[in-house]
């Protein structure tokens, strides 16, 4: 379902003729409440997720490549994230497979989580994000009260 919506969400940004910035899409699928937010050519999200029995949250970059259960993916994926202008130290994410299609993802378990979930909360402009030969500026506008509605919905 949530790609169907992003490839709607791209074919609009196609037809007029560039990506507006959106407010931040929150739903609810296979056990998951989530946040996201396409970045300027509509080819990346950037998601936050929190899985509803756990209460466990991750932060990715979800992409339209498809995923390849025989290519051997890195074991980490060392990102640039700049946060309305302001570098972040290197954060690690890791391959993972979404609706398959490949996706850098850090969890609340990993060093560096709680940083990088606290700048991108505290983003009023842009995220920029960058990692092996992928690039994307993604607004963030409204990212506060997305965050703050995962929240809610997770913890009540």
């Amino acid at each position: 379902m949530r790609t169907r919506q992003r490839t709607c969400l791209a074919l609009i940004a196609l037809l007029a003729g560039c990506m507006p910035a959106a407010a931040w899409t929150v739903e609810e699928s296979e056990g998951f409440f989530y946040t996201y937010q396409p970045d300027e050519t509509g080819e990346y999200y950037l998601t936050l997720d929190c899985d509803i029995d756990f209460g466990f949250y991750s932060i990715s970059i979800e992409g339209s490549e498809p995923w390849e259960p025989t290519t051997s993916y890195a074991p980490q994926v060392p990102t640039r994230f700049i946060v309305d202008g302001t570098p972040l130290p290197e954060t690690v994410l890791q391959f993972t497979n979404v609706e398959n299609t490949v996706a850098v993802m850090i969890s609340e378990a990993q060093d560096g989580f709680s940083e990088l979930h606290e700048a991108l909360a505290a983003a009023t402009a842009t995220v920029d994000v960058s990692y092996f030969d992928k690039a994307m500026r993604f607004d963030v506008t409204g990212i506060a009260d997305a965050f703050a509605a995962i929240d809610t919905l997770c913890w009540g």
